[in-house]
């Protein structure tokens, strides 16, 4: 009987003794489960982050563009888009009133061109320190609008702001000279005008 206990007894230390690795290996084969779950979850959160952040450029390029066709649209008429190749006016509104601008002429001038507009001021006020804005670039196809081609078209947007010498004169066409320097023929596509005019002369009888 003595002999039978003995061998239960080495034959439970036995197994005990052989289940112990078994343990440390299943422990161990968690640990590297969660580690890698735990990377897949960094790696997703990362990817969604980028995918927001491009969609977000997207549409804040897309406002700009709805904003731009609303601006259009408005009454009043801040700024105007003029084309050289005709000569019929558009109104064109600053803080203090309203002027009539077409394009005289736009010839070649140094690297660039010199744009000839006369402006009209159909009021019987004088104004000036009148400051002209003019923006030019390619014209923009629109047909083909992504928010990548948008950006790259209004970084090759040139700008100048003149102050005028003279006054506008009332009731008067103004013949005024802005050279756009530099601009290649095809870079007269889009040409936007904006005027301010603080000063305001009116006279007594």
């Amino acid at each position: 009987m003595w002999n039978r206990h003995a061998g239960l007894i080495s034959i439970v230390l036995v197994a005990s003794m052989c289940s112990t690795p078994v343990l440390a290996q299943s422990t161990q084969h968690k640990k590297d489960s969660s580690s890698s779950s735990e990377k897949q979850a960094n790696d997703l959160i990362k990817s969604q982050i980028v995918d927001l952040e491009k969609r977000v450029s997207a549409l804040e390029s897309t406002l700009s563009f709805y904003k731009y066709l609303i601006d259009q649209k408005q009454d009043t008429s801040k700024a105007i888009q003029l084309d050289p190749s005709t000569h019929g006016f558009q109104r064109l509104d600053s803080d203090n009133g309203s002027f009539l601008v077409s394009v005289k002429d736009a010839s070649p001038y140094l690297n660039g061109y010199r744009l000839k507009l006369n402006i009209g001021n159909p009021s019987n006020a004088t104004f000036s320190n009148v400051t002209i804005k003019v923006r030019w670039a390619r014209a923009y196809n629109w047909n083909s609008f992504t928010s990548s081609s948008y950006k790259q078209w209004q970084s090759s947007v040139h700008e100048k702001e003149i102050t005028l010498t003279s006054d506008l004169q009332p009731g008067s066409w103004n013949a005024v000279d802005i050279d756009l320097v530099p601009a290649s023929a095809d870079e007269l596509g889009y040409l936007e005008l904006s005027m301010s005019s603080p000063s305001v002369i009116l006279y007594t009888k």
